[in-house]
């Protein structure tokens, strides 16, 4: 990176202005974007918006906007900056008994009730005595190169990176594409992995609201097999689906975006039903964590929008790390805590010793 952005980079920081860089899987630069006062845009459904999205889970909050026509926006290589690990506070062992006491509670409603799945989320904190931005995320994005890197911050937010590998759609005029993404194992296992039932039956379910969700919206559908994905150290059932949009629905391409949020996939099935128990179960506010984000011009009707997995939020000297899982009436308590410990470590293994 040239001297003159990396001191234009710097003095957006010390100003503490807000700012977003995200790296899409697979690209060597970064899109920087930088705003130029600390005003909280929210997305106008009314007007034909161009820039960086970011929406909470609870779809009754504004979603935030990086306008384009506000910011400063450069694409710049990837930088070397490693992070040095830090020593942080251990986990008490509390957190494992409360987890897994939930997990016990949502299986039980879903063997006496209509659900069929529920994804029950962790919100664990760490002590962070020191943040150093432009190292974290170099080296998250330089160890998942696979996924999509973000760090974003606005004051009235605080700080937000994160590594996700589910995409909630892309649009590119008429063309939708989305992906059906759940169950969850070891990569190190994946040459003798035989998915089970209940890994099975979850992401089918995510395929389900899916399909439930855009029926109206199409005539023409593509459905892949489903296959194993990697995801960092991870490994996760995929099914890509795409489907051409019909014209009166050409209009407002984000509105279909946002009524598959939130998904199966971080919510459960059926969604309203799931959504309330989430909502009764959960001690945290899940904030952003589970929303979606990611770039629209919906001037040309194109979307490129991802859910927000495998963050955390960074404010005050601590760090919210969040994860969670599906959770069908064949879940194991221990075995759904493990789930979300391997997904914690998509961060933890980057960021402490």
């Amino acid at each position: 990176m040239s001297n003159h952005y990396l001191s234009l980079i710097h003095k957006h920081l010390d100003n503490k202005l807000p700012f977003v860089w995200f790296r899409p899987a697979g690209d060597a630069n970064v899109q920087v974007w930088l705003q130029q006062d600390v005003r909280f845009n929210t997305y106008n459904p009314r007007s034909k918006s161009k820039g960086f999205v970011f929406a909470p889970f609870d779809k009754a909050k504004p979603v935030l906007i990086f306008p384009d026509d506000q910011c400063t926006s450069i694409s710049v290589p990837l930088w070397d900056a490693p992070w040095t690990k830090i020593q942080t506070n251990k986990l008490s062992s509390e957190d494992q008994k409360i987890y897994e006491e939930r997990v016990a509670k949502a299986i039980e409603a879903i063997k006496i009730s209509d659900l069929k799945k529920v994804v029950l989320s962790r919100a664990v904190t760490y002590d962070m005595p020191k943040m150093d931005c432009f190292a974290v995320f170099s080296t998250l994005a330089q160890s998942y190169s696979a996924a999509f890197t973000y760090a974003l911050y606005h004051p009235q937010i605080g700080l937000w990176v994160g590594a996700t590998p589910e995409q909630l759609v892309r649009v590119d005029r008429t063309r939708l594409e989305t992906v059906a993404l759940a169950g969850t194992a070891l990569w190190n296992s994946v040459d003798s992995l035989n998915w089970g039932e209940k890994e099975k039956t979850e992401q089918q379910l995510v395929l389900e609201d899916i399909r439930e969700t855009l029926a109206s919206f199409t005539d023409h559908w593509k459905i892949s097999d489903s296959s194993t994905v990697q995801a960092g150290p991870l490994a996760h059932l995929k099914t890509a689906i795409e489907v051409q949009l019909k014209e009166d629905c050409l209009d407002d391409v984000f509105s279909v975006a946002e009524l598959l949020h939130p998904t199966a996939a971080v919510c459960g099935f059926p969604r309203l039903l799931s959504l309330e128990f989430v909502r009764q179960i959960e001690s945290h506010d899940r904030e952003y964590y589970t929303g979606f984000l990611g770039s629209i011009d919906e001037g040309t009707n194109r979307l490129d929008l991802y859910v927000n997995l495998r963050c955390m939020k960074v404010e005050g000297g601590k760090a919210v790390l969040y994860a969670g899982g599906g959770l069908t009436k064949d879940s194991i308590p221990s075995k759904e805590y493990e789930e979300t410990e391997q997904k914690l470590d998509t961060l933890r293994q980057i960021l402490f010793a």
